[in-house]
């Protein structure tokens, strides 16, 4: 096919956004959109060169997957051949067996699979992965897998049925994304199913082009561009995705594609040097930056949107150029560089993914290489063991439960529970120490879970989608209580992150989450589907105070509530922060943080809860048992063990001081 430089400018406008919004530059809120400008990009070329292969009878299977390997397989290797030892230097236990097990995913083409199986792409622990970025690398793959057989098989009927089935296509794929935007949000953002329309809107291009080129047009080509920078710009975390809002890049690009010809205004600005260039060295730019960034942070605690992260950009830029001029290039050369034939190709692709695999495995199985640590440092491994089992937790991903789940329900012969643990991650982590501590008071109860939801009926968490899935959630489950007569339910959520909309500084060193994670909580107890903005801070604080105090005052009218205060933060990740400490200080020390600034942060929501009726309520006061009034600290660990699993999950060590003050509230009610 003949070289477009305009479609390198277009890859850069693709990928130097992903960099910058992955470098927490607010202004790019919506660079991620670049992926998908990636998407049609591919889809386009990938069907011109098929079409060509089908017209003139030559098409080959074999030769289709010799490209794919030349061009995908040699940089990705590479950039994770550096990774292993960055890996190996600077990520603990837990993270070196996680990073291990996502090089096996990546090795299989299923990483996005195996993202989506953890945390949110947008989720502040993502960007410290090194290897994220490569679920948009696993997508196409898979779509791979089957597009060109079925192009072939359609090929046979005639051009006009094949636009019309790629169409066709596109649009259920498209649908299928509407649809999994309320049903699995985190799976529309990373399963092929419903990424699958933006490669075959490139596909549509190919076919519209291979019919007859279109002439070039000045303002479809202008507007075209003009869409993909109003979603760069306009767009942020909270937008769903793909969705809707997805058509503005991917039919900007199409745009483009089909109307910045040669000539065009379009066309020459995205054929500048500088563009041509950057996208010419995009593929490797895109490999690059995420470990980079996730290493830079990890080791050197590179801040967010800080001229630091600029230089990390830049010697992603600079390791860019390198391994596309000395790996990606010789590589996809053919008969006179490495890898002449097509079988030296495929076995070398198959060499490199049996090492990857390997070692994936071996870090797996030693658990993170743990034996790079001193035996001393045993107790703080272990922290990421030391926590709950209770399968009684739904993520975003999950159906609602129709309850009563049996494996949550633990009585002595008889159907209905006394008491009801509810809440989000935070009862998650305290459910198997405080059910053995009911059960052992001869308390029969039923646990119930949901990541990232607060536990006050009708408070709505905006930056999730979709928004009322958390109400519907508790009022299943207080429904379940009604009809079952429960006497008492015990509510345990991270109250103030929800009311403030901020996480937490310690104020000596422990910062959790990055800056441009603190907009992502965002709870409101109105929702309006047609006005779906977030409202200003003064009115959206008071209406959710309003509903903390209204609805938990209205649900202690049908139930006894057990309220267990907030947790104490830590602001660091404790068994990490230990860890880092000790390898430093040759001894483990225990962690601690202020009880004052505990006091300071929580102070709203403590009165909140402190005005409920006391009738029909019960606090749980966690500052008593974890922030002595003598120290003035609160406990991070005790005697080398950690009872947080991170900054402000508690380990079952943790939770088993808890404990106690949880089944005396709930002791003769």
């Amino acid at each position: 096919m003949k070289y477009r430089p305009e479609v390198d400018g277009l890859r850069t406008l693709a990928v130097i956004p992903v960099v910058l919004f992955h470098a927490g530059f607010q202004r790019f809120s919506g660079g991620y959109a670049g992926v998908d400008i990636f998407f049609v990009i591919s889809g386009f070329l990938i069907t011109t060169i098929l079409i060509s292969e089908l017209e003139r009878g030559d098409f080959s299977i074999a030769r289709f997957y010799e490209r794919r390997a030349r061009r995908i397989l040699p940089a990705l290797f590479f950039v994770m051949a550096l990774c292993i030892p960055a890996a190996w230097v600077w990520l603990l236990p837990p993270d070196f067996e996680e990073f291990s097990a996502s090089a096996l995913s990546v090795v299989f083409f299923v990483s996005n699979i195996f993202f989506w199986m953890q945390s949110g792409y947008f989720d502040g622990a993502a960007e410290l992965k090194p290897l994220l970025h490569t679920w948009s690398l696993a997508v196409e793959e898979q779509y791979y897998l089957i597009f060109p057989l079925l192009l072939w098989a359609l090929w046979r009927f005639g051009r006009r049925n094949v636009f019309a089935a790629v169409i066709g296509l596109a649009a259920l794929s498209f649908v299928f994304s509407l649809w999994q935007i309320r049903h699995d949000p985190e799976g529309n953002f990373y399963l092929a199913p419903s990424r699958a329309w933006e490669l075959l809107a490139g596909s549509v291009c190919a076919l519209v082009l291979s019919r007859k080129p279109l002439p070039g047009n000045d303002i479809a080509g202008l507007a075209g561009i003009g869409m993909i920078l109003v979603a760069i710009f306009a767009f942020d975390a909270r937008t769903p995705w793909p969705g809707p809002w997805t058509l503005l890049p991917v039919v900007g690009t199409m745009l483009v594609i089909l109307f910045a010809r040669q000539g065009t205004l379009a066309a020459r600005l995205l054929s500048l040097r500088p563009m041509v260039w950057i996208g010419l060295i995009s593929y490797s730019l895109y490999l690059w930056h995420q470990p980079v960034f996730a290493f830079g942070r990890i080791a050197f605690d590179v801040p967010q949107a800080s001229k630091r992260m600029l230089l990390l950009a830049g010697l992603s830029a600079g390791l860019a150029w390198f391994s596309w001029r000395f790996v990606e290039r010789p590589f996809r050369k053919g008969a006179q560089y490495p890898l002449p034939t097509r079988a030296a190709v495929f076995r070398a692709g198959a060499l490199g993914g049996m090492v990857f695999a390997a070692f994936g495995l071996f870090g797996i199985s030693s658990g993170g290489a743990a034996m790079r640590y001193p035996a001393g440092l045993s107790t703080l491994l272990a922290a990421g063991d030391d926590t709950s089992r209770n399968p009684c937790k739904v993520e975003m991903r999950d159906s609602l439960p129709v309850h009563p789940v049996p494996a949550c329900l633990v009585t002595s012969g008889q159907k209905a529970p006394h008491v009801i643990l509810a809440g989000d991650s935070h009862a998650w982590a305290v459910s198997d120490e405080v059910g053995r501590a009911l059960r052992a008071a001869g308390v029969d109860y039923y646990v119930m879970s949901h990541s990232a939801c607060i536990p006050v009926p009708g408070i709505y968490r905006l930056d999730l989608k979709p928004v009322d899935r958390c109400p519907a959630f508790f009022d299943g489950l207080f429904r379940y209580a009604r009809e079952q007569g429960v006497k008492t339910i015990i509510l345990s959520g991270r109250f103030t992150a929800n009311l403030t909309m901020t996480y937490y500084d310690n104020g000596e060193g422990g910062v959790e989450g990055l800056t441009w994670m603190e907009d992502r909580v965002v709870a409101d107890s109105v929702y309006d589907a047609a006005n779906p903005a977030v409202p200003p801070e003064d009115i959206r604080r008071a209406r959710v105070a309003e509903a903390f105090r209204d609805r938990l005052t209205a649900l202690s009218q049908e139930f006894n509530l057990v309220i267990i205060e907030p947790i104490p933060e830590a602001g660091w990740n404790v068994p990490k922060e230990a860890m880092q400490r000790a390898l430093k200080t040759g001894r483990v020390e225990d962690l601690s943080t202020s009880r004052a600034r505990y006091l300071d942060r929580n102070a709203e929501t403590l009165a909140l809860l402190r005005e409920l009726p006391a009738e029909h309520v019960r606090l749980v006061r966690s500052v008593d048992v974890f922030c002595p009034e003598d120290t003035g600290r609160c406990r991070n660990m005790i005697d080398g063990v950690p009872l947080y699993s991170d900054d402000d999950h508690l380990t079952n060590t943790g939770a088993r001081l808890l404990a106690p003050g949880v089944v005396e509230a709930v002791r003769g009610w």
